[in-house]
């Protein structure tokens, strides 16, 4: 469909034309195709492509607006929390939020907190020059920031205790903007791009590394700055994109094994399911991130390949997507995870712990949280 619009086979309507968009409505932007289909094209970058000039032509929906500026609302939420929580999760607020956004009322939002993981770790030292070899980056992304800090603080814990020096980096970093490029918001993602590049290139041109706790967020930066700017600042983007690590990725590089005698760990589940986020499966493996927790002593540790969850960022929000999104977390997730309620779901992705909590009630970690509980040195 995409070839014949772009080639100009619709008309005068051409790559704006309402067909597409339906025939588009259903893409997950899960990037599968660009590690699965043969020819690797990237269907989630040219949906977005697709959005942005879609939405020019016929103007940007308010839902839009507001999911691809996630981060200013979460600023503003945690700012006002939990006045901002009571008002946002109540049915009145859902109802309104349906009939004038397009948000499905059944959806429960995230709560924010009132204390920013970057409020709560402002005092962590920023030296962009630095050298040291154990500096680490950590890019405080919009969910891990304002809506699960603790998350971010597991993080911070983790690396300390593995000897690195960490940094949230400067105060005024924007979000990465992978919710503004899913919304096809383009000239904001690429003015948070230049932004955040501007900021981080003499960092990691010095070699040193920067990490993320969300896939999207750390992948976003890595994956898809250097096709969104040109000239220097493509070529900068590049240099920032070469120092982004998954934190798996990062943390199984600086740990020793686990039959080293120096890490070790207590007994942890007896089982560890994992749904792995659809970007970092498809970018950059699971490997490392199965790896770590394979060394937790007595855990089995299940790759579930289960898909997407059927949140995919706001997409399981938008009324008209929910019975998609939760029969997607049908097919496989809910139902293993239902099989063995003893066993520990792990998700590194935002949405999915959002989708499994929302539909059936079970609490999700991020590796991140089982990992600094088990592992110790």
């Amino acid at each position: 469909m995409l070839r014949l619009a772009i080639t100009g086979q619709f008309g005068l309507e051409g790559f704006t034309d309402p067909d597409v968009h339906e025939v588009l409505d259903l893409c997950l932007e899960c990037k599968a195709c660009k590690s699965e289909c043969p020819t690797n094209v990237d269907m989630a970058r040219l949906k977005a492509e697709f959005l942005h000039q879609y939405y020019q032509k016929h103007g940007f929906p308010w839902r839009n607006q507001v999911f691809g500026h996630v981060a200013k609302l979460g600023k503003i939420g945690s700012s006002l929390a939990p006045v901002s929580n009571w008002l946002a999760r109540s049915g009145p607020s859902r109802w309104l939020n349906e009939k004038l956004l397009g948000i499905d009322r059944r959806r429960m939002p995230p709560a924010f907190v009132r204390r920013s993981l970057v409020q709560r770790f402002s005092s962590l030292p920023w030296n962009e020059k630095s050298e040291a070899a154990s500096r680490v980056l950590l890019f405080p992304d919009t969910f891990t920031n304002f809506f699960e800090p603790e998350v971010g603080r597991a993080t911070i814990e983790l690396l300390q205790r593995a000897g690195c020096a960490v940094t949230l980096g400067p105060l005024d970093l924007r979000c990465c903007g992978r919710p503004l490029i899913s919304n096809g918001l383009l000239d904001q993602a690429v003015a948070n791009a230049r932004h955040n590049v501007e900021r981080l290139h003499e960092w990691s041109r010095r070699g040193a590394p920067i990490i993320a706790c969300e896939p999207s967020c750390i992948l976003t930066i890595r994956d898809d700055y250097p096709a969104l700017l040109k000239g220097e600042l493509r070529s900068r983007a590049e240099t920032v994109a070469q120092a982004c690590l998954t934190f798996e990725e990062f943390y199984e590089s600086i740990v020793p094994g686990k039959d080293s005698g120096i890490l070790y760990g207590r007994p942890g589940p007896r089982q560890i399911l994992v749904q792995a986020h659809c970007h970092q499966r498809s970018l950059v493996g699971v490997g490392p991130m199965l790896r770590l927790l394979r060394s937790i002593p007595g855990a089995e540790v299940i790759d579930l390949d289960a898909g997407c969850c059927g949140m995919a960022g706001s997409f399981g929000y938008e009324l008209g997507h929910y019975d998609v999104s939760v029969a997607l977390a049908n097919r496989v997730l809910i139902p293993r995870a239902h099989a063995d309620p003893s066993a520990q779901l792990v998700a590194p992705g935002f949405s999915c712990r959002s989708q499994v909590h929302g539909l059936a009630g079970i609490e999700a970690l991020h590796p991140i949280q089982v990992l600094s509980e088990q592992l110790k040195f």
